[in-house]
């Protein structure tokens, strides 16, 4: 067992006379953390049928590993009842308590909550109790949801949510079997379990998907790449495939290609990849083929692609849903989960060393539900395939579980040996290459961002103009400035990123601001004209050094096309008090932490400052409208 790992606990006892399904929670549950287990994320550890000598070994033996302690059978307000007697709350308290690092206490049993005090006063952070008699199909299915939004990358508190709404929307007339034995079988309409804690910082707590240590062996160790042949050729060939859908002379190159494959018709591919894909994308595969020699390298700028495609159509995806909902109003509806996982991508918070976890190819799935319960079509019409290719478990789906669960969870290199490098790069470009084939609908669309608008109203003119001065952000190069202004009938906002069908017509744009911004279009007198975009990547909690009971929220970006680099948005000098630990914060000194996160300030003016956080107030405050 590795002494590093976080043990998540279980344990089950039935009754003879009472008898529950806890071999199907039991399965289930193992089912879904099994492949952690098996990648050494965590250690899943099963009691089965559990004595309290079972308990009190295992605790005292495990002591200060045990993360997560979940339990499921009988339970009553004092006790939780085990293959040989009753496990007083009192005992299994303090039992528990002596486990510093533990996160959570689960207690998937009948009328439990008098017991979440005695877990308090012993120093447990979190509890999920009942307060009456629970059905036992319901609690597996709670136990279920819980743990697939757990390892889902969700907090304690959103994975909670998320399976409470889940089980709720479920809505199933389900056989009464109640995991109690002294209470009255009760009525249970009202949802019985609760998430209990005395700080709310506790329920931030979640899997982290990595690990760090660095005694072992392959950590320093690497491969050189530099003799692969074919290096790129997979990929190249598979985002040109996907092009050749959407041009007719592409479609013909593509078709003389497979008849006669060679390496000018490659170059080709090459050229019109990096001129056509949006600027960020570009920039990403362009990096991919000037590969380095360093294998582990090479996988940190697979994953970069990955998510820098990924974090691009999620920012369309919620876009998309946030202009949908307010133009159909109260004919516009959003399930509970559904807009759970939107809240969650709004309300991300960034810390000092930590990693990026959040699955954005879920939040395109989510999106497209929506759009379908609503009878719209997305902005993006292709959404809809993408959806069905997810959905169908089709090679794009297969592709993204890769890249998400399989290759991000493990990039520290201390994760990965030595001897997989070099298979790892040839199936991530693979899969990567899939994913942008299935994506390469986004030829056909222009990314924009408006640098200035003026007024042209000449005399005798039949009414005035407006001339947009603009950036097509398309292609991997860094000059993106188009010179040659545009004159419309209306006016687009200034200061915004567009996505855009046709940008003569305004009813052919999504604004993607304020969850993508031009950093530079708020600094028009530095005269940058060329575009530095900048994704929402959540918010920085700062306190003031003086006056510890002040906090203060800081709204975070990410560089589009180098993630990692995170700029704190400030409007003063002074505001870096508030949040030294985060500017302070060193990354390794490694020749990865070029693929970690760090954090830099970035001051605009307090105008443009506040302009960025009331559109963010106002996306919060017109999706919680839907609860």
């Amino acid at each position: 067992m590795n002494l590093s790992k976080p043990i998540f606990l279980f344990a089950y006892a039935n009754d003879m006379q009472y008898s529950l399904e806890l071999e199907e929670e039991e399965r289930a549950i193992r089912d879904i953390l099994a492949p952690l287990h098996d990648q050494g994320i965590i250690e899943y550890l099963s009691l089965g049928s559990t004595s309290i000598d079972d308990l009190y070994k295992t605790t005292v033996r495990l002591h200060n590993r045990i993360f997560l302690f979940h339990y499921s059978g009988h339970s009553g307000q004092s006790f939780l009842e085990l293959t040989d007697g009753k496990a007083r709350a009192s005992f299994l308290s303090l039992l528990l308590g002596q486990q510093e690092k533990l996160k959570l206490v689960f207690l998937n049993g009948c009328a439990n909550v008098a017991q979440v005090d005695d877990l308090f006063q012993k120093g447990i952070k979190a509890v999920i109790a009942t307060s009456t008699n629970v059905l036992d199909q319901n609690s597996i299915a709670l136990s279920r949801y819980f743990y697939q939004a757990f390892v889902g990358k969700k907090s304690i508190k959103d994975a909670f949510d998320i399976a409470s709404a889940r089980l709720k929307n479920d809505n199933s007339n389900l056989d009464i079997q109640y995991r109690g034995i002294e209470l009255k079988q009760e009525d249970s309409t009202n949802f019985p379990w609760g998430l209990y804690t005395k700080e709310e910082k506790f329920l931030k707590w979640k899997i982290s998907f990595y690990t760090k240590s660095k005694t072992d062996i392959n950590y320093i160790l690497d491969q050189d790449i530099s003799h692969i042949d074919n290096l790129n050729h997979s990929l190249f060939e598979l985002m040109f495939e996907g092009m050749s859908r959407y041009k007719s002379d592409y479609k013909e190159k593509w078709k003389s290609y497979k008849e006669n494959p060679n390496s000018n018709q490659l170059q080709y591919f090459k050229k019109e990849i990096l001129d056509h894909f949006p600027h960020m994308l570009s920039f990403q595969v362009r990096d991919l083929y000037g590969a380095e020699e360093s294998a582990r390298i090479r996988l940190f700028e697979l994953n970069e692609a990955y998510l820098t495609l990924a974090k691009y159509l999620a920012i369309i995806s919620l876009s998309n849903v946030w202009d949908a909902s307010q133009y159909f109003k109260k004919d516009f509806f959003i399930r509970p989960e559904y807009l759970e996982d939107l809240l969650a991508y709004i309300n991300q918070s960034v810390y000092p060393g930590s990693a990026d976890t959040f699955d954005y190819i879920w939040l395109i799935s989510t999106m497209s539900r929506i759009f379908e319960d609503n009878n719209r079509i997305p902005f993006i019409e292709e959404f809809v395939e993408l959806h069905q290719e997810l959905v169908n478990l089709s090679d794009t789906y297969e592709a993204y579980r890769y890249l998400e669960q399989f290759l991000r969870n493990r990039l520290y290199p201390s994760s990965i040996d030595q001897k997989e490098l070099i298979n790892l790069c040839r199936k991530a470009e693979e899969k990567v290459g899939i994913l942008f084939r299935t994506c390469a609908f986004l030829i056909t669309y222009q990314l924009i961002t408006i640098k200035g608008i003026d007024i042209n109203n000449p005399r005798k003119a039949e009414k005035p103009g407006f001339v947009h001065y603009k950036a097509i952000l398309q292609g991997a190069e860094d000059k993106a400035f188009d010179k040659t202004p545009l004159k419309k009938d209306s006016f687009a906002s200034n200061q915004t990123v567009f996505v855009a069908k046709d940008f003569k017509d305004s009813s052919e744009l999504l604004s993607l601001s304020p969850l993508i911004l031009d950093l530079n279009a708020f600094e028009p007198k530095a005269k940058r004209f060329n575009p530095d975009l900048f994704f929402f990547c959540g918010f920085a909690q700062g306190k003031n050094e003086y006056e510890e009971d002040v906090n203060r929220k800081f709204v975070c970006y990410e560089r589009s096309n180098t993630p990692g680099e995170v700029k704190i948005l400030l409007s003063s000098p002074e505001d870096t008090q508030y949040i030294q630990h985060y500017l302070s914060y060193e990354v390794e000194d490694d020749k990865y932490k070029i693929y970690k996160r760090k954090y830099e300030e970035h001051y605009i003016e307090s105008k443009d400052l506040i302009l960025i956080e009331n559109l963010l107030e106002s996306l919060l405050s017109d999706f919680n409208q839907f609860k």
